[in-house]
């Protein structure tokens, strides 16, 4: 709605408050569209869920990047503060690089060895306030709502195997036990758990016995399950099935797609072939650098064994 009234007021006297009235609206949407942010962030109110991933609500975020579009380049640059001008163009550039990126579809990738729901869960919950019975209360809303959130994101990878769009099989051999690990029959030895092994002791004896019975109980009721599910997909279904070949330019329009993340990483307009020259020279220009080096302190011998003395002599520790 914000969207199109500012759209719909092209050319109205100021730009600046359009420009930051579109700022405002989309801060508090981000606030309320991903509850993990507003917790790492500190903003209140939104500690009891998690993002909706179902297919419906990825579709209705790729559909809000057109109006936010419209908006943004109803907008006057040249009415605008150098700030602004500098706000402005970041924006352009964010909006044009997730337009094109919707493409790609890399949200039926969600989980590799390096991370996913396994990892960024139990981190959110250890972060979040533990200094009210309410507090507690969101942290077990959120062990109850683990049970959609799997299903979403295993929804989400079933969808990439039929695509073919899936992480290289090697690397993930590890991903099962990642899982399996952090399944406990001891509730309180769970990492999504932690909250509860340090309920504040100015709490009363009733609350402790009251939010530590609840925790448990969702942990037992959802969380674990969950855990529990994910591992035997990933197990029997997911990591067998991934793909054999290793780089992103396997995948289906996988070159564009990898020119396309240089473009967004790097910020320039270099293609991957210039970005591996670079690297090569880098190379060059830093192995010249430790052979001058190894050459300044008098060592005989090759760079490898030059490592192989800095890495064990006594008088480097």
């Amino acid at each position: 709605r914000i969207c199109n009234e500012i759209a719909a007021n092209k050319g109205a006297p100021n730009d600046t408050q359009r420009l930051h009235r579109l700022f405002d609206g989309q801060w508090e949407y981000v606030k309320l569209d991903a509850p993990e942010f507003s917790t790492r962030k500190g903003y209140p109110g939104q500690n009891d869920r998690w993002t909706d991933f179902s297919l419906e609500a990825i579709r209705h975020r790729k559909n809000l990047l057109k109006p936010v579009s419209k908006a943004i380049n109803s907008i006057d640059r040249s009415r605008l503060s150098k700030d602004d001008q500098l706000n402005h163009d970041i924006w352009i550039r964010n909006i044009a690089l997730s337009q094109e990126g919707q493409r790609f579809n890399a949200l039926y990738m969600p989980m590799t060895q390096m991370g996913g729901i396994h990892t960024w869960s139990p981190a959110l919950i250890a972060m979040m306030p533990t200094r009210t019975a309410t507090d507690y209360e969101n942290i077990t809303a959120r062990l109850k709502g683990m049970s959609t959130m799997v299903d979403q994101q295993i929804t989400l990878m079933r969808e990439g195997l039929k695509r073919g769009l899936t992480p290289p099989k090697v690397p993930l051999r590890t991903l099962p036990s990642q899982v399996e690990k952090q399944i406990t029959d001891n509730p309180l030895k769970s990492a999504l758990m932690r909250p509860f092994t340090r309920i504040p002791k100015s709490f009363s004896d009733e609350d402790k016995e009251r939010i530590l019975k609840r925790g448990i109980e969702a942990y037992e009721k959802y969380a674990k399950p969950s855990y529990e599910l994910l591992h035997t997909f990933l197990k029997d279904d997911y990591v067998p099935n991934c793909r054999e070949t290793i780089g992103r330019s396997a995948l289906p329009d996988g070159k564009a797609w990898y020119a396309y993340m240089v473009r967004r990483i790097t910020t320039t307009d270099l293609t991957p072939l210039q970005i591996h020259e670079i690297g090569l020279s880098e190379v060059k220009r830093i192995r010249g650098e430790m052979e001058k080096i190894k050459k300044q302190t008098g060592f005989e011998g090759d760079l490898q064994e030059f490592f192989e003395f800095l890495r064990t002599d006594k008088q480097f520790f």
